[in-house]
């Protein structure tokens, strides 16, 4: 697969349960600018565990997994920890872009 193929996620939430539902492979994710703002572990266990009990309901063991496994890697950015505009999911045409030149931030 070529770079065109390669998708920047706009949702933390929304995107891990696209890749759970196999509308998009996880080799595929550059990246995640997500709207979240988890600053210790405890924040991150904060929201694997929101999410879980409903983005990711359908399959809760494999959310985790992925979001973890994305935040390790460093394919998690959160613009909102360092007081940087965040992306607009909507204004964007949704959750997923091929580019950031796409992506309409929102202060």
């Amino acid at each position: 697969m070529g770079a065109k193929n390669n998708l920047i996620g706009l949702s933390l939430s929304l995107c891990v349960q696209d890749i759970i539902n196999g509308k998009v492979l996880l080799k595929r994710v550059i990246k995640i600018i997500t709207r979240t703002a988890m600053a210790t572990d405890d924040d991150v266990d904060h929201v694997i565990s929101a999410y879980r009990d409903n983005a990711w309901r359908q399959n809760p063991e494999e959310g985790e997994w992925i979001a973890r496994m994305l935040l390790r890697s460093g394919k998690v950015n959160q613009p909102r920890l360092y007081g940087r505009p965040i992306p607009d999911v909507y204004e964007s045409g949704g959750h997923w872009v091929r580019s950031e030149d796409r992506i309409v931030w929102s202060i």
